[in-house]
């Protein structure tokens, strides 16, 4: 049993395509997630910004809004998890506008199985983890150069002469 919980926003206006999604992630046997569900961009917006989770599930579709825009606002707003665009529409350029926008990947529904669903979560998650680590190392290192520099400076300091002004 994993002890960690991942914490998943889905991002879907449509309650079978929810309950779709929440099929595929209950077969992924690595993580156990607690999935909160929204359909309003508005309130994504504003639940990405908390960045309370560790990955979304975006629509593309979301009744007049698209989620380009949901994806754009939450990056924005400070979301540093990974954004998986989920669409019912095959569009190359759709594809190109979601990645560039900052989506990790963009899975398109009809073509989508249990296997490229999982590969794709357990894929953005996993890059997620290094980043952390990489970023934790970097300010490891950073704190390292920061000591050794008072270090340095102190041994200076210590090892010159004082100098007395003659009166």
């Amino acid at each position: 049993m994993l002890d960690k919980v991942t914490r998943l926003l889905l991002v879907e206006d449509d309650e079978d395509d929810y309950i779709l999604t929440c099929d595929y992630l209950d077969q992924l046997d690595s993580h156990t997630f607690d999935i909160e569900w929204i359909s309003s961009p508005e309130q994504a917006i504003s639940i990405l910004s908390k960045n309370d989770h560790d990955i979304c599930l975006l629509d593309y579709r979301l009744g007049a809004s698209n989620g380009l825009s949901v994806l754009k606002k939450a990056i924005a707003n400070g979301f540093s998890g990974p954004i998986i665009m989920l669409t019912g529409q095959s569009n190359d350029e759709l594809d190109s506008a979601a990645l560039d926008a900052g989506a990790v990947d963009y899975l398109i529904k009809t073509e989508m199985s249990s296997s490229r669903f999982a590969r794709a979560i357990r894929y953005a998650l996993a890059r997620k983890d290094v980043e952390g680590e990489r970023v934790e190392r970097l300010k490891a290192e950073a704190e390292n150069r920061s000591k050794d520099r008072f270090l340095a400076l102190s041994l200076i300091h210590i090892s010159e002469p004082t100098r007395r002004t003659p009166i």
